[in-house]
């Protein structure tokens, strides 16, 4: 079967027509503990108990135990106080780093007893 110029400019108009799709992110509990960690913060500070934020998490269709829950919440929480790992010196950057502060402290002496720059 054979289409002419119209009936395909006629389906690529169609096509940029249509709306973006929309796309579903999809989350583990853990991550959505993450997302949700300073409301169920905030809950804890107004009385709420884990336990009770764990059912009213059930009831809007996120099933989590509360050891579930107080588990991941600390994870959160240590994730958020931990410090930025620095970067480690390789080796030979650390005994260059040596190597130019005893070239600073002490001059180099030449063969000829003189003190070179």
């Amino acid at each position: 079967m054979s289409y002419t110029i119209d009936q395909v400019e006629a389906i690529a108009a169609r096509l940029r027509g249509l709306p973006e799709k929309p796309t579903e992110q999809k989350l583990t509990k853990q991550d959505a503990v993450k997302v949700l960690r300073k409301e169920i913060e905030a809950l804890q500070k107004r009385g709420y108990s884990l336990d009770e934020i764990s059912a009213h998490m059930k009831d809007g269709g996120l099933a989590i135990s509360t050891a579930t829950l107080k588990s991941y919440m600390q994870r959160a929480k240590e994730r958020r106080k931990a410090p930025k790992a620095q970067p480690q010196q390789t080796k030979v950057e650390e005994q260059s780093r040596i190597a130019e502060e005893r070239a600073i402290e002490r001059p180099m002496f030449s063969s000829l007893g003189r003190i070179q720059e």
